[in-house]
């Protein structure tokens, strides 16, 4: 089984990597058109918002009871998840506008 040191060096690191795709956005967004960013605007401060309370709840993942960890964990890894997606989905939005 995995230790819970793994799993949160393991989630620490996505947020982590989320967060520097995340800055790509936002430089990237700061390069287009005054529509096109203002357009994207409100996705990536959602996405930032969400990426602040991941980080919360990552710190969290340290102070609690095993059971607690266990189902914490999990939903951290969802909202890992969904964050990857609009990422992802931010990312190529920009991409296709800059070409």
């Amino acid at each position: 089984m995995t230790e819970r040191k793994d799993i949160i060096d393991i989630i620490r690191e996505e947020i982590d990597l989320l967060e520097t795709k995340l800055e790509e956005a936002r430089v990237q967004a700061k390069l287009l058109e005054m529509e096109a960013r203002d357009k994207l605007k409100p996705e990536i401060d959602r996405l930032e918002s969400e990426l602040s309370k991941a980080q919360e709840r990552l710190i969290k993942l340290t102070d609690i009871s095993q059971q607690a960890f266990d189902e914490a964990h999990k939903g951290l890894e969802n909202a890992v998840s969904e964050l990857k997606k609009g990422v992802t989905r931010t990312l190529d939005i920009l991409r296709s506008k800059s070409d």
